[in-house]
C-alpha cells in the first residue's frame, strides 16, 4: 500500500511537471530580429509572434496581453492579428486579444500587432503575456528607440542687429535634446571665415551656457550650433548680425558758428557741426537759458545745422552731442552767447546850463544796459564856453552787441559886459597861435589842400599882398573858415565851396573847400580863381555869411569871441559900400 501511494504522488508531480514543460509558448520578434528599432517621434508597427507549442490537454492559449511602455502611445487604427476570431480590448499602456474557446490552438503560431510611438529615445521593453487554462506566461521584449531629433540650438542673447561698444562680447546660448547634448558651439565670421569660434564640449540639456569672445570693431554674422551622440545637429533659427564700435564720434563746431561768448543783436542763433561717424543713430542739439531747457532736437537724417529763432534777449548756452549705435557719444565744448536787440540807455545832464563866456560847464553821462552790458560812453565832459550861443552836448553809449543810444542836453553861453579881452578883432593875429603854412603861387593856381587844425593858417600871396585862410572854429560835420588880410568867416559845411573876393574888382579871386573833417583837423583845398561877380551872387553871399555857430562841437573850447562882434559890423559895412558902389556904376552906364 505504501509503495501504491508513493506511485500514486509520483505520477501527479509527473503529469505537473509535464505540464509546465510542455505549456511552452515562444513570444518573438515576428520579422526574427532581437529588439524592436523604432525611431522617435515615428509611428512604428510592433509584430509579435507567439508560437503555442503546449500539446498537453487544456493547452489552448485564450488571451493575449500585451504592455507598453508608458511613454509610448498606441495608435488604434493599425492593430490587428492573424487569429480568425477575436476580441480586442486595450488602455492605454495594455492591448488584450481574448477568444475563451480557442485563441491558439497548440502547435499554431499566430500573429498580433500594433501600431505606436515612442517619443524619447533610449532601451524600453514590452511585455508579452500569454493565457491559458493552466498557466500564464510572461515574456520580455527589447526596444530600442533611435534618437533621430536634431537638438535645439537657442542664442538668447545678444539680438540680431545688435551694436556692442566692447570688443569683448559676452554669447548665451542653449541645446535641447532626447538626451543630453554632446556639443555646443558659437559660430562667426569675425576673423574672415565662417568657422567655430568657441566649444563647450559638456553643456547641460536645455540649460543656459555663457561665453565671451574677444572681437574688432566691424559688422559680423553669427550663429549657435549644437549636436548630440547620434550626430543630429541644429543650428539656432536664423543667424544673427552683430556690429562692434568702440570708436567714440568726432564732433566739432563749424566755422560759421558764432564764438564763445559772442554778443549779438539779433534774434537767433545759427549753429552747424562737423561729424566724423558711420554707425550714427542721432545727433542731439541743445539751447539753454540761464535757468532751464529752451530746446532739444534730435535728428537722424545726417542733419548737421539748426537756426534757434524767435529768442528772447538774455545769456544763452548751447552744445551738441553725436550718438553712435553702439551708444558711444561726444560732445562739442559748450558756447556762451548773448542775445541784445535793445538799444541801452543816455543820460547825459550838464551843470550850470547857463554860463558867461570862459565859464567852466561840468557834464556827466549816465549810460545802463540790462543785457550785454555798456561798452563805451562818449561825450564832453567839459564842454567850450569860448563861443556865445546855445549848444548841445550829445552823449553816444554803445553796448556789447553793438547796440547804440545819443542822448543829448544844451546848454547856454553869454557874452560878458564890461571891459574886454583887448583882442584887435576878428583877424586879430593873437588869435592865431597854433602855427601856419606857406603856400607859393604856383601851388595856389594847382589848388593847394592841407588839414590844418584850429587857430592855424595857410599863408599865401595874391596880386602883390598877402593873405590868410585860417579855422576859428571847428565841429563834427562843420567849420568856421577866416580869409584876411579883410576879415571874411563863413561856416563851410563838407563838401561846400566858397569863393572870396580880396581885390576889390569885381571878380572871386580865391575859392575855398572844405573836404573833410578828421580826428582835429579840417582838410581845405585853397585855389586862386578870376570869375565875375554878378549882382545876385553877391546879395546870396552877404546873405549866408555868418550863419550861426558849429553845431555838435565837442571837447575843448571852439573859437574865440575876442572882437566878434565888431567884426561882423566892419564886414556888414564894407559889404553895403560895395553893394552901392556896383549900383552906382550900373546907373551911370545906362545914363551913357
Amino acid at each position: 500500500m505504501v509503495m501504491k501511494k508513493e506511485f500514486f504522488i509520483f505520477g501527479i508531480v509527473l503529469v505537473f511537471a509535464l505540464g509546465f514543460v510542455l505549456a511552452a509558448h515562444t513570444v518573438t520578434l515576428s520579422d526574427g530580429q532581437s529588439w524592436f528599432k523604432p525611431a522617435e517621434d515615428v509611428a512604428y508597427v510592433f509584430n509579435v509572434s507567439v508560437n503555442n507549442t503546449d500539446v498537453a490537454l487544456n493547452a489552448n492559449i485564450s488571451q493575449v496581453n500585451i504592455t507598453i511602455p508608458s511613454t509610448f502611445t498606441f495608435v488604434g487604427a493599425s492593430n490587428g492579428t492573424s487569429v480568425s476570431f477575436w476580441t480586442f480590448v486595450n488602455t492605454s499602456t495594455v492591448l488584450s486579444w481574448t477568444n475563451t474557446s480557442v485563441l491558439i490552438p497548440p502547435n499554431t503560431t499566430s500573429y498580433f500587432w500594433f501600431n505606436a510611438n515612442a517619443s524619447t529615445p533610449g532601451n524600453y521593453t514590452i511585455n508579452v503575456t500569454t493565457v491559458n487554462s493552466t498557466s500564464i506566461v510572461n515574456t520580455s521584449l527589447v526596444v530600442v528607440v533611435n534618437d533621430t531629433a536634431s537638438p535645439s540650438a537657442t542664442s538668447w542673447s545678444p539680438v540680431t542687429n545688435y551694436n556692442s561698444s566692447s570688443t569683448n562680447v559676452s554669447f548665451i546660448l542653449s541645446c535641447g535634446d532626447n538626451v543630453n547634448p554632446d556639443v555646443l558651439q558659437v559660430w562667426g565670421n569675425w576673423t574672415g571665415t565662417w568657422h567655430a569660434n568657441q566649444t563647450n564640449s559638456t553643456p547641460v540639456n536645455g540649460t543656459n551656457w555663457t561665453v565671451s569672445v574677444v572681437i574688432a570693431d566691424g559688422t559680423y554674422i553669427w550663429a549657435a550650433w549644437c549636436n548630440d551622440s547620434a550626430a543630429n545637429s541644429d543650428y539656432a533659427d536664423t543667424n544673427r548680425t552683430l556690429t562692434v564700435d568702440t570708436t567714440y564720434p568726432l564732433i566739432d563746431f563749424g566755422l560759421v558758428t558764432d564764438g564763445n561768448n559772442t554778443n549779438l543783436s539779433q534774434s537767433w542763433i545759427y549753429v552747424n557741426v562737423s561729424v566724423t561717424e558711420i554707425n550714427e543713430r542721432n545727433i542731439s542739439f541743445r539751447l539753454y537759458n540761464s535757468s532751464s531747457s529752451v530746446n532739444i532736437t534730435n535728428f537722424t537724417d545726417g542733419t548737421r545745422v539748426i537756426n534757434w529763432t524767435g529768442l528772447s534777449d538774455g545769456v544763452y548756452t548751447y552744445n551738441v552731442t553725436d550718438f553712435d549705435s553702439s551708444g558711444n557719444s561726444n560732445a562739442t565744448a559748450t558756447r556762451t552767447i548773448t542775445i541784445d536787440v535793445t538799444d541801452p540807455t543816455s543820460s547825459i545832464t550838464c551843470s550850470p546850463t547857463s554860463v558867461f563866456g570862459g565859464d567852466t560847464i561840468a557834464c556827466s553821462c549816465t549810460a545802463t544796459d540790462a543785457t550785454s552790458g555798456v561798452l563805451t560812453t562818449v561825450y564832453s565832459a567839459s564842454p567850450s564856453t569860448a563861443v556865445d550861443g546855445t549848444f548841445t552836448n550829445l552823449c553816444t553809449v554803445t553796448d556789447y552787441a553793438g547796440n547804440s543810444v545819443i542822448g543829448s542836453t544844451s546848454y547856454t553861453v553869454s557874452p560878458r559886459t564890461g571891459g574886454g579881452s583887448g583882442s584887435s578883432g576878428g583877424g586879430s593875429t593873437s588869435f592865431w597861435t597854433s602855427g601856419s603854412y606857406t603856400a607859393n603861387t604856383d601851388q595856389l593856381s594847382q589848388g593847394y589842400s592841407k588839414a590844418i587844425a584850429r587857430k592855424q593858417r595857410i599863408k599865401f600871396t595874391l596880386s602883390g599882398e598877402e593873405h590868410h585862410v585860417g579855422i576859428r572854429e571847428l565841429g563834427v560835420d562843420s567849420v568856421k573858415v577866416e580869409v584876411s588880410s579883410i576879415p571874411q568867416q563863413k561856416f563851410l559845411s563838407i563838401g561846400e565851396i566858397w569863393k572870396v573876393e580880396l581885390t576889390g574888382d569885381n571878380f572871386y579871386d580865391l575859392s575855398v573847400v572844405l573836404n573833410s573833417i578828421v580826428g582835429n583837423k579840417a582838410d581845405l583845398t585853397i585855389k586862386s580863381i578870376n570869375e565875375e561877380i554878378i549882382e545876385e551872387q553877391l546879395i546870396q553871399d552877404a546873405e549866408e555869411e555868418d550863419t550861426g555857430p558849429v553845431v555838435g562841437i565837442t571837447g575843448e573850447a571852439i573859437g574865440d569871441a575876442e572882437g566878434g562882434s565888431l567884426v561882423w559890423i566892419w564886414i556888414f559895412i564894407v559889404i553895403i559900400i560895395i553893394i552901392t558902389i556896383i549900383l552906382l556904376v550900373r546907373m551911370m552906364k545906362r545914363k551913357k
